[in-house]
């Protein structure tokens, strides 16, 4: 039986091993660190001096073991001591130490003291709002990660020491032209039954930035589907007139968004038998920079179409791809 234990604990450190190489980034100890030797008599004698009120004598042992090797119970201790002492915002670091150590550590108010309760619940909350921080920086970790790898296919056209974060963004106008192709999936898209067509899409937008990490403003696609297999030329057209904001973020190269459109569009064959109805339009993209005032980017999403799709279809559903020229003024 014991056997079978010591083997299953291997598999599992093995398989931690494998987790923290693959995701050091998020990686969290598993639970507390164990007291050493000299830690854990330090720990014993320092909760020895608590329980006598030698809050003084107390510090010290914790103190010192936490030197000889910090654990959780040490440092959850020591906060209870500085409590004792009056130094709360030095308990609280320390119990914001105690969650590094062990994240699964937590006090009930049934068995502490109100204030060491409030400065835990300090604690856990400075500690929670450290870890939304960290969980942010994920995203600019990615983006220096796509910039590595995309960087020699821009460098060819990015002037010398051209980067987005040496661009003003806040209050800015961008002029933006797109083209690109567009995908209509749906029922009765056809006059021959097909259930896709695609063809050519082109636009533009002006969007206006407040700050650097939010712009919106108006925008205009025009879209033609030529039908396959039509016994005479023909094509469904869409236009689309309404308005966009995105939600960005910035790398030294690249400026990443996601975005939500939506308003009005019509659709018709051959720019006849006309139909109306609303669109709305999530999207994902990307521009890289190439002057200080001029980037170039793609974009990808879906766009659904209502009343305005294909005609004799309550919804339609458009996949544009688009190749984007951006003017910064």
């Amino acid at each position: 039986m014991l056997a079978k234990q010591g083997y299953g604990k291997r598999l599992l450190a093995g398989l931690a091993v494998l987790l923290l190489a693959a995701f050091p980034a998020r990686a969290q100890p598993a639970g507390p660190t164990p007291p050493s030797g000299a830690g854990e008599e330090h720990l014993k004698r320092g909760v020895a001096c608590y329980e006598q009120l030698n809050y003084g004598c107390a510090k010290k042992e914790f103190e010192a073991g936490i030197a000889a090797g910090e654990t959780a119970p040490l440092h959850e201790h020591l906060a209870y001591t500085l409590i004792a002492l009056g130094e709360e915002e030095q308990a609280a670091a320390h119990f914001r130490r105690v969650f590094e150590l062990d994240p699964s550590f937590r006090l009930s108010p049934k068995k502490v003291s109100p204030k060491i309760y409030r400065v835990y619940r300090l604690a856990r909350r400075r500690h929670e709002v450290e870890q939304e921080k960290k969980k942010k920086s994920i995203l600019a970790e990615s983006t220096r990660t796509i910039d590595q790898f995309f960087s020699g296919i821009v460098e060819p056209i990015q002037n010398q020491g051209v980067s987005w974060f040496a661009v003003d963004l806040d209050k800015r106008l961008y002029l933006e032209l797109f083209t690109g192709f567009s995908l209509v999936v749906g029922e009765k898209i056809s006059t021959t039954s097909n259930t896709y067509e695609g063809g050519l899409t082109f636009g533009a937008g002006l969007l206006f930035g407040p700050n650097e990490h939010l712009s919106l403003g108006p925008t205009v696609r025009y879209s033609t589907h030529p039908e396959r297999g039509a016994p005479s030329p023909t094509s469904l057209d869409i236009l689309q007139a309404g308005a966009e904001i995105r939600f960005q973020e910035f790398s030294d190269t690249f400026l990443f968004y996601l975005a939500l459109g939506g308003g009005g569009a019509w659709s018709g064959r051959d720019n006849v038998n006309t139909e109306t109805g609303w669109y709305i339009a999530p999207s994902i993209g990307a521009r890289a920079i190439v002057t200080n005032n001029l980037s170039l980017g793609v974009s990808g999403g879906l766009t659904v179409l209502d009343g305005a799709g294909a005609p004799g279809n309550d919804r339609t559903f458009e996949v544009p791809v688009l190749f984007q020229l951006s003017y910064l003024y």
